[in-house]
């Protein structure tokens, strides 16, 4: 494939990565405590 390829993909598929990082980053992960033992897990999935 070639780089110029690969740069069209990145840029094709970057709105769809942005928005599973930020549905990712929205979830309330905090590890220490235990009521977020669930939200946590599906962080880590």
């Amino acid at each position: 494939m070639s780089l110029d390829a690969v740069l069209a993909r990145i840029d094709d598929q970057l709105p769809a990565a942005t928005d599973r990082l930020m549905g990712l980053l929205r979830i309330p992960s905090i590890s220490t405590d235990p009521t977020y033992a669930g939200p946590c897990t599906q962080a880590a999935d």
